[in-house]
């Protein structure tokens, strides 16, 4: 519902969707919500919808899979790089 409402945060708002899977051991189902969303990440201006990209490269090591995790954390750190800590 909260996706539906506030389009202009989708990526935020399912990475944090991704870690309720995560946490119930639908690994499967994060990934694909994180995949879905991957390309909104990089675009929306919220600095919190960049993690989608961090949780990828996660995921993607945690399952064997070297090659896509370093993609997407060099895509993580490029997106990141003018982020200042408040």
């Amino acid at each position: 519902e909260a996706r539906r409402r506030l389009p202009i945060y989708q990526a935020a708002l399912t990475e944090k969707l991704a870690v309720v899977y995560y946490q119930t051991n639908a690994k499967d189902s994060a990934l694909r919500e994180l995949e879905g969303v991957r390309n909104q990440a990089k675009a929306e201006l919220l600095p919190e919808s960049k993690t989608v990209l961090l949780r990828l490269a996660m995921l993607y090591a945690e399952t064997g899979r070297k090659i896509e995790a370093k993609a997407a954390l060099q895509e993580y750190m490029v997106a990141t790089a003018s982020v200042r800590a408040a």
